[in-house]
């Protein structure tokens, strides 16, 4: 077995406190639009939370919703082919 390195163990337990110098230029909510920009997270209206408790409910639903859509827009689109003229 071996020893755990005493020297390792040491600084990470001395870790420096962050002081009011650090947080001087910090702006609150900098990235907050990158972030939101780039994530797909949303959130759920309290109502709506019953119906949908978690991820895979909302998921499901979510596909649901496309293939209906789907569909209903393959019903609405011509037939593929010559039209034939019925008499």
């Amino acid at each position: 077995m071996s020893k755990p390195n005493a020297n390792r163990t040491a600084a990470k337990n001395e870790m420096p406190e962050l002081g009011p110098e650090f947080f001087r230029r910090a702006v609150r909510g900098k990235y907050f639009g990158k972030v939101m920009a780039k994530s797909n997270v949303v959130r759920i209206a309290t109502d709506l939370t019953s119906d949908f408790p978690n991820e895979a409910a909302v998921n499901e639903a979510l596909r649901t919703y496309r293939q209906l859509c789907l569909a209903f827009e393959q019903i609405g689109k011509p037939a593929r082919g010559k039209a034939r003229k019925i008499a």
